[in-house]
């Protein structure tokens, strides 16, 4: 019996299970190339300017720093998505389905975790700068931002190699899986990854949470805590009246 073959659960269930594929299907081939392609429009045009303004802007700031690097990010994402529409909606051939099973959706998921630890790294910078407004920076602290950036895109990089290396076997017929494609080394390593990559993204969503939560609780001290000039004036007014 074949390991792929599926049965509905019970014998009155197979409409609904047409119907479920339909919309699964509909979904699949139909609305999210649509919405991909909406996405690559405007990501395009929006990243388009944001590079052409943010790489006019001189890196004098660790934010400056890891916006750039998101905005490169973006970029290289956003020229992923024709493939992917294309891929999706079954009108790509067999090669370059099998470009997009190898390139195009490692390229796509190795950006999106970049900007995730940037979006982290930000978070932190964003923190610093309000529990610590009087810290200022220097040459050798951008230089290590820009060190620790160039770590990131270097360490993604080298995991991501493998899963493009190891996606290499010759798919037997045009209805195929990217997972078809690896070698049982490529998914092993594809599963390995995957742990990083829930590791990476669980750890920046608590950095982010706990950085403006921080950020908050220092804003709301703030304002309730009356200012200096405040207190001299109500002093004064105490001493006039007495």
């Amino acid at each position: 019996m074949d390991r792929n073959t599926t049965f509905p659960l019970f014998p009155g269930d197979h409409n609904n299970s047409s119907s479920t594929c339909s919309r699964d299907n509909f979904l699949k081939t139909v609305a999210l190339p649509v919405l991909y392609s909406l996405l690559f429009l405007v990501g395009l045009t929006f990243n388009a300017v944001a590079m052409w303004v943010f790489l006019r802007i001189p890196s004098k700031s660790h934010f400056i720093i890891y916006l750039k690097n998101i905005v490169v990010a973006d970029v290289i994402m956003t020229f992923t998505f024709p493939f992917k529409v294309l891929s999706d909606s079954n009108m790509a051939s067999t090669g370059l389905r099998i470009f997009v099973c190898r390139v195009s959706s490692v390229l796509f998921y190795l950006t999106m975790y970049i900007s995730i630890l940037f979006f982290g790294l930000i978070s932190i910078d964003r923190c610093r700068k309000t529990l610590t407004p009087f810290r200022g920076t220097n040459a050798a602290r951008l230089n290590r931002r820009k060190i620790l950036s160039a770590i990131i895109w270097t360490v993604l990089l080298v995991l991501s190699l493998p899963n493009v290396f190891l996606t290499k076997k010759t798919p037997t017929s045009h209805d195929f899986k990217c997972s078809n494609l690896k070698t049982s080394a490529g998914l092993y390593w594809h599963e390995v990854v995957n742990y990083i990559c829930q590791a990476i993204f669980w750890s920046n969503l608590a950095t982010v949470i706990v950085c403006y939560t921080l950020i908050s609780k220092n804003f709301t001290a703030l304002t309730i805590a009356p200012s200096p000039p405040n207190k001299m004036m109500e002093k004064a007014h105490r001493d006039s009246e007495e």
